[in-house]
């Protein structure tokens, strides 16, 4: 496939965006006004339900950011000298681990101004998946903004998947692996290792993103609503989690065939007053500074481990630092991916649609860069969904309307546009667009 023609579909991509958005904004008007009938009607027997729609932070909504769409990497020259001067510290101590290595680091944030560092947990043998993150949310277009990305895993007893992990570490430079086995029950250990790494060698960000590597992450909206972020009183004192919250009790799971099992000798009743977990984040995505990072790693060496690394690192470790997480709104549960790509392609200017910050893209490729595409029109739009323009004066009618709307959007016409859309960036893109059978796993 030539690139003439490659461009010609990525511009048919784009055109039957556009052609949904219009076929949509029809679409809405008929629905506005049938649903404003409902409404009406419905406020006469009952009182109509809340909607609350509450993006952390408040405040004015912020300025144009300063500068222009430059690389990332050329917004500020890294020094002649490596701005790191140790990569490969020893005799430090992680948790119960002493003398703790970092036997693959490089001097990825090596200049002094750095906006956001993304800390991917992935697998040794995830290089699609780190392909996916690397092509597209992962190295965001943010005026004015350096970024960075990390890709954060452990050791492997295969020798040929350590080979192939230097080679990748060599051609982008964005691999660290720290000094433990890589498996699921030692999540707690790479958990705490990516809080040591940002605080030891990214110390200069002014936030962390913390994801995994089958997550979608709007790094615009992020970026965005950080700013808003920056005046609160837990983001100055380094004591900021903003995370999604299971805001329901969760209680300790002692049954043996449970996923998530604990024994009494892993976690006694006594440190669980009630048998339920302290307050903790849904691990998928949770965003921090990095001196909130430096007092994790700190508690850690006091706090008596646990391997459920969500509920031992933003729970327990946090309880002992006194960091309390943050209720950060904006994530998406369903798994359908023209749900999510359509809640992204609905978003307008003069109308409120709900946006959201993250959502898993299971390591696909089409569907990653359609969102990251989406995510980077509507931050340049300035789109009316909460986070570029404030929606705390909504009245319940315009909150009630778009809740309803999108149920009446996911229509099959709709989706049958969505299908469109997918064919034609999958033969743009002459690759491979699904995950390996290792990957799904």
């Amino acid at each position: 496939m030539t690139k003439e023609n490659v461009n010609n579909i990525q511009c048919s991509v784009v055109d039957e965006l556009i052609k949904t958005r219009i076929t949509l904004s029809y679409f809405l008007r008929i629905s506005i006004t049938f649903l404003c009938i409902v409404f009406i009607f419905n406020s006469i027997f009952q009182s109509a339900g809340h909607i609350t729609i509450n993006y952390v932070g408040g405040g004015d909504p912020p300025g144009e950011l300063a500068g222009d769409n430059q690389n990332r990497m050329a917004i500020q020259q890294a020094p002649a000298e490596p701005y790191h001067k140790n990569l490969h510290p020893v005799g430090h101590q992680i948790i119960n681990i002493t003398n703790f290595t970092v036997p693959l680091n490089r001097d990825i944030c090596n200049i002094s101004d750095i906006g956001i560092v993304t800390i991917v947990h992935t697998a040794v043998t995830n290089q699609y998946a780190r392909k996916i993150i690397r092509d597209s949310w992962g190295n965001p277009k943010l005026p004015g903004v350096n970024t960075r990305l990390v890709f954060l895993l452990g050791l492997t007893s295969d020798m040929k998947a350590q080979k192939n992990l230097e080679k990748e570490s060599e051609m982008f430079g964005d691999i660290v692996q720290g000094g433990f086995v890589d498996a699921y029950h030692n999540l707690s250990f790479k958990n705490i290792f990516g809080n040591f790494w940002v605080s030891n060698f990214c110390e200069q960000a002014e936030i962390v993103v913390k994801s995994d590597d089958d997550m979608y992450v709007d790094l615009y909206a992020v970026w965005t609503m950080s700013r808003k972020w920056k005046g609160l009183t837990n983001y100055v004192e380094d004591k900021f989690i903003m995370c999604p919250i299971l805001w329901k009790k969760e209680v300790v799971r002692r049954d043996p065939s449970n996923k998530w099992y604990v024994s009494e000798e892993d976690l006694p009743s006594t440190r669980v007053p009630g048998g339920v977990y302290p307050l903790f984040c849904l691990g998928w995505v949770y965003i921090l500074t990095p001196g909130t990072a430096a007092k994790l790693v700190e508690k850690a060496k006091t706090t008596p481990f646990l391997w459920l690394d969500d509920v031992w690192v933003t729970g327990f470790i946090a309880r002992e630092a006194g960091i309390t997480p943050e209720y950060v709104r904006g994530y998406v549960r369903s798994n359908s991916m023209k749900r999510i790509v359509v809640m992204k392609s609905i978003q307008r200017q003069t109308m409120f649609h709900e946006d959201f910050f993250f959502a898993r893209q299971h390591r696909t490729y089409w569907f990653t860069m359609v969102l990251e595409m989406l995510a980077r029109e509507n931050f340049n739009m300035k789109v009316f969904n909460g986070i570029y323009k404030e929606s705390n004066n909504l009245g319940n009618l315009a909150k009630y309307i778009d809740k309803y709307m999108f149920e009446a959007i996911m229509h099959p016409r709709m989706a049958e546009k969505s299908d469109k859309i997918e064919l034609m960036y999958k033969q743009a893109h002459n690759i491979q667009i699904e995950p390996s059978e290792t990957e799904k796993d």
